[in-house]
Protein backbone atom coordinates (compact mmCIF):
# COMPACT_ATOMS: atom_id res chain seq x y z
CA UNK A 1 0.00 0.00 0.00
CA UNK A 2 1.29 3.39 -0.62
CA UNK A 3 0.96 6.72 1.11
CA UNK A 4 0.48 10.02 -0.79
CA UNK A 5 1.49 12.88 0.57
CA UNK A 6 0.19 16.32 -0.68
CA UNK A 7 3.06 17.76 -2.13
CA UNK A 8 6.28 17.62 -4.67
CA UNK A 9 8.96 15.95 -3.78
CA UNK A 10 11.05 18.98 -5.11
CA UNK A 11 8.37 22.12 -5.91
CA UNK A 12 8.21 23.68 -9.25
CA UNK A 13 7.69 27.71 -9.52
CA UNK A 14 8.51 28.03 -13.65
CA UNK A 15 8.54 32.17 -13.98
CA UNK A 16 7.32 32.03 -17.89
CA UNK A 17 5.49 29.70 -20.47
CA UNK A 18 7.56 28.20 -22.61
CA UNK A 19 6.20 25.41 -24.83
CA UNK A 20 9.33 24.53 -26.72
CA UNK A 21 10.51 23.42 -23.33
CA UNK A 22 7.74 21.62 -22.79
CA UNK A 23 7.87 19.91 -26.37
CA UNK A 24 11.27 18.53 -24.72
CA UNK A 25 10.72 17.57 -21.55
CA UNK A 26 7.57 15.97 -22.02
CA UNK A 27 9.56 12.64 -22.84
CA UNK A 28 10.69 12.58 -19.25
CA UNK A 29 6.91 12.49 -18.90
CA UNK A 30 6.00 9.84 -20.85
CA UNK A 31 9.10 8.75 -23.41
CA UNK A 32 10.82 5.65 -23.76
CA UNK A 33 13.04 6.51 -20.88
CA UNK A 34 10.96 8.57 -19.12
CA UNK A 35 9.93 8.29 -15.15
CA UNK A 36 6.21 6.39 -16.06
CA UNK A 37 8.56 3.59 -17.98
CA UNK A 38 11.01 3.96 -14.45
CA UNK A 39 8.17 3.60 -11.99
CA UNK A 40 6.69 0.96 -13.66
CA UNK A 41 9.81 -0.82 -14.37
CA UNK A 42 10.85 -1.03 -10.50
CA UNK A 43 7.39 -1.91 -9.21
CA UNK A 44 6.87 -5.13 -11.83
CA UNK A 45 10.53 -6.18 -11.08
CA UNK A 46 9.97 -6.17 -7.39
CA UNK A 47 7.76 -9.40 -7.26
CA UNK A 48 10.41 -11.86 -8.58
CA UNK A 49 13.37 -10.88 -6.50
CA UNK A 50 14.80 -13.60 -4.06
CA UNK A 51 14.50 -11.30 -0.44
CA UNK A 52 12.62 -9.05 0.75
CA UNK A 53 15.75 -6.38 0.72
CA UNK A 54 15.86 -6.66 -3.17
CA UNK A 55 12.05 -6.20 -3.08
CA UNK A 56 12.44 -3.50 -0.62
CA UNK A 57 14.91 -1.37 -2.42
CA UNK A 58 12.92 -2.08 -5.77
CA UNK A 59 9.64 -0.40 -4.14
CA UNK A 60 11.18 2.10 -2.63
CA UNK A 61 12.99 3.37 -6.06
CA UNK A 62 9.41 2.91 -7.89
CA UNK A 63 7.63 4.65 -5.29
CA UNK A 64 9.81 7.49 -5.91
CA UNK A 65 9.77 7.46 -9.19
CA UNK A 66 5.93 8.04 -9.49
CA UNK A 67 6.98 11.53 -7.67
CA UNK A 68 9.53 12.18 -10.36
CA UNK A 69 6.51 11.70 -12.54
CA UNK A 70 4.46 14.34 -10.67
CA UNK A 71 7.17 16.91 -10.99
CA UNK A 72 7.42 16.79 -14.61
CA UNK A 73 3.87 16.56 -15.12
CA UNK A 74 3.97 19.90 -12.95
CA UNK A 75 6.42 21.15 -15.14
CA UNK A 76 4.67 20.48 -18.63
CA UNK A 77 1.60 22.09 -16.60
CA UNK A 78 3.26 25.38 -15.57
CA UNK A 79 5.42 25.62 -19.30
CA UNK A 80 2.10 25.01 -21.51
CA UNK A 81 -0.32 27.90 -19.55
CA UNK A 82 -1.85 30.56 -20.88
CA UNK A 83 -0.94 29.91 -24.44
CA UNK A 84 -1.68 31.76 -27.87
CA UNK A 85 -2.24 29.94 -30.76
CA UNK A 86 0.86 31.69 -32.04
CA UNK A 87 3.45 30.67 -29.10
CA UNK A 88 1.90 27.23 -29.93
CA UNK A 89 2.32 27.50 -33.45
CA UNK A 90 5.95 28.67 -33.36
CA UNK A 91 6.84 26.17 -30.88
CA UNK A 92 6.24 23.16 -32.80
CA UNK A 93 3.43 21.64 -30.09
CA UNK A 94 0.51 22.86 -31.98
CA UNK A 95 -0.16 18.64 -33.07
CA UNK A 96 0.33 17.85 -29.63
CA UNK A 97 -2.39 20.45 -28.63
CA UNK A 98 -4.68 19.02 -31.30
CA UNK A 99 -5.22 15.58 -29.62
CA UNK A 100 -4.82 16.85 -25.82
CA UNK A 101 -5.43 20.47 -25.51
CA UNK A 102 -3.48 21.13 -22.18
CA UNK A 103 -3.60 17.84 -20.71
CA UNK A 104 -0.69 16.33 -19.50
CA UNK A 105 -0.68 13.25 -21.90
CA UNK A 106 2.26 10.45 -21.87
CA UNK A 107 4.24 10.46 -24.58
CA UNK A 108 7.44 10.97 -26.36
CA UNK A 109 9.15 13.76 -27.24
CA UNK A 110 8.73 12.69 -31.19
CA UNK A 111 5.59 12.69 -30.55
CA UNK A 112 4.92 8.59 -30.24
CA UNK A 113 3.06 7.77 -27.03
CA UNK A 114 3.92 5.63 -24.01
CA UNK A 115 4.88 2.11 -24.87
CA UNK A 116 5.25 -0.54 -22.17
CA UNK A 117 7.39 -2.22 -24.79
CA UNK A 118 10.39 0.29 -23.41
CA UNK A 119 10.75 -1.22 -20.75
CA UNK A 120 11.52 -4.86 -19.21
CA UNK A 121 10.28 -7.20 -16.54
CA UNK A 122 12.13 -10.84 -17.05
CA UNK A 123 11.33 -12.47 -13.68
CA UNK A 124 15.41 -12.74 -13.83
CA UNK A 125 17.24 -10.88 -10.72
CA UNK A 126 20.32 -10.13 -12.38
CA UNK A 127 19.01 -9.62 -15.49
CA UNK A 128 16.33 -7.07 -14.74
CA UNK A 129 19.07 -5.26 -12.31
CA UNK A 130 21.37 -4.83 -14.98
CA UNK A 131 18.62 -3.54 -16.68
CA UNK A 132 18.00 -0.97 -13.99
CA UNK A 133 21.31 0.61 -13.84
CA UNK A 134 21.38 0.77 -17.78
CA UNK A 135 18.21 2.67 -17.94
CA UNK A 136 19.08 4.68 -15.45
CA UNK A 137 22.57 5.85 -17.25
CA UNK A 138 19.80 6.51 -19.93
CA UNK A 139 17.58 8.52 -17.95
CA UNK A 140 20.49 10.80 -16.73
CA UNK A 141 21.14 11.53 -20.61
CA UNK A 142 17.55 12.39 -21.31
CA UNK A 143 17.36 14.74 -18.51
CA UNK A 144 20.16 16.48 -19.40
CA UNK A 145 18.86 17.08 -22.84
CA UNK A 146 16.41 19.68 -22.88
CA UNK A 147 18.90 22.22 -20.97
CA UNK A 148 20.64 22.37 -24.49
CA UNK A 149 20.37 25.28 -26.59
CA UNK A 150 17.02 26.19 -24.16
CA UNK A 151 16.63 28.65 -21.04
CA UNK A 152 13.79 29.44 -19.08
CA UNK A 153 14.86 30.87 -16.08
CA UNK A 154 16.34 29.00 -12.92
CA UNK A 155 13.85 26.91 -11.57
CA UNK A 156 13.34 24.64 -14.89
CA UNK A 157 16.95 23.71 -15.23
CA UNK A 158 17.05 23.51 -11.01
CA UNK A 159 14.40 21.32 -11.24
CA UNK A 160 15.81 19.00 -14.43
CA UNK A 161 18.86 18.90 -11.92
CA UNK A 162 17.28 17.62 -9.51
CA UNK A 163 15.48 14.54 -11.18
CA UNK A 164 19.26 14.02 -13.11
CA UNK A 165 20.61 13.84 -9.39
CA UNK A 166 18.51 11.55 -8.54
CA UNK A 167 19.07 8.78 -11.42
CA UNK A 168 22.47 9.37 -10.58
CA UNK A 169 22.01 8.38 -7.07
CA UNK A 170 20.11 5.29 -8.16
CA UNK A 171 23.01 3.55 -9.51
CA UNK A 172 25.01 2.47 -6.45
CA UNK A 173 22.23 0.83 -4.81
CA UNK A 174 21.09 -0.97 -8.10
CA UNK A 175 25.14 -1.97 -7.94
CA UNK A 176 24.77 -3.07 -4.64
CA UNK A 177 21.99 -5.17 -5.26
CA UNK A 178 23.81 -7.02 -8.15
CA UNK A 179 26.57 -7.51 -5.10
CA UNK A 180 24.02 -8.61 -2.56
CA UNK A 181 21.74 -10.89 -4.97
CA UNK A 182 25.86 -12.94 -5.85
CA UNK A 183 25.63 -13.49 -2.22
CA UNK A 184 22.60 -14.32 -1.43
CA UNK A 185 22.68 -16.93 -4.44
CA UNK A 186 25.86 -18.44 -2.64
CA UNK A 187 24.62 -18.98 0.31
CA UNK A 188 21.83 -20.73 -1.13
CA UNK A 189 23.69 -22.94 -2.96
CA UNK A 190 26.16 -23.87 -0.40
CA UNK A 191 23.06 -24.52 1.73
CA UNK A 192 21.81 -26.81 -1.23
CA UNK A 193 25.28 -28.81 -1.35
CA UNK A 194 26.00 -27.02 -4.95
CA UNK A 195 28.96 -25.90 -4.25
CA UNK A 196 30.75 -28.93 -2.45
CA UNK A 197 29.56 -30.62 -5.57
CA UNK A 198 31.17 -28.40 -8.03
CA UNK A 199 34.51 -28.65 -5.71
CA UNK A 200 34.38 -25.28 -4.07
CA UNK A 201 34.87 -23.94 -0.43
CA UNK A 202 32.31 -21.43 1.31
CA UNK A 203 33.92 -18.85 2.60
CA UNK A 204 33.71 -17.81 6.11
Amino acid sequence: MFVYEKKLQYPVRIARPDPKMASRIISQYGGPDGELGASLRYLSQRFTMPCGELKGLLTDIGVEELGHLEIVGAMIQQLTRNLSCDDITKAGFDAYFVDHGIGVYPTAAGGYPYQAAAMQSKGDAITDLHEDIAADAAITQEQQAPKTGLKNGRNTNVGTSFLTHCSQMKEPPSAQAVRRLFCVSRVKMAEEGWLAHKGLKRRV
